[in-house]
């Protein structure tokens, strides 16, 4: 396996960044807080939790099926809401994010969300530089 290609290029998020609003500025309209947001995350995690419950009472095909199907797509969602409430995407005080991607968390058991937002940030104020992007892959890990 051959090292890591490394450059000092700028970061290549800003420049695609431009590119899309050039060619799609209507895309502007979607920056901004979801007024859905919170809802949607609190509706999911009550369900997850809800699934938790019905779930031993459902013979095993029936398990996997939920689980699947449900658990793991519901899962993904409220990890994709607790990245979105880390942008402070929906409320306006970070606060209140914060206490939405806890409450999104409850459901995951193991609580990650304030951790992921201490080192996602890490990662957007250090993006591309070697040991201090977590995003950066280990040679390990490579």
């Amino acid at each position: 396996m051959g090292d890591f290609i490394w450059t000092d290029a700028r970061d290549p998020h800003v420049a695609r960044r431009r590119a899309i609003l050039k060619q799609c500025p209507q895309v502007r309209e979607l920056f901004g807080i979801d007024p859905t947001l919170k809802y949607t995350l609190v509706l999911l995690a009550a369900l997850q939790i809800l699934l938790a419950d019905l779930s031993p009472r459902l013979p095993v095909w029936g398990f996997l099926l939920l689980a699947y199907a449900g658990g793991a797509t519901i899962a993904q969602v409220l990890f994709l809401g607790i990245h979105e409430a880390t942008h402070d995407l929906a409320f306006r005080r970070r606060s209140s994010n914060n206490w939405l991607a806890i409450v999104a968390n409850v459901p995951l058991v193991f609580p990650m969300a304030m951790l992921f937002r201490k080192y996602h940030a890490m990662h957007h104020w250090e993006q591309g530089r070697d040991q201090v992007d977590i995003d950066i892959p280990s040679r390990v890990e490579a």
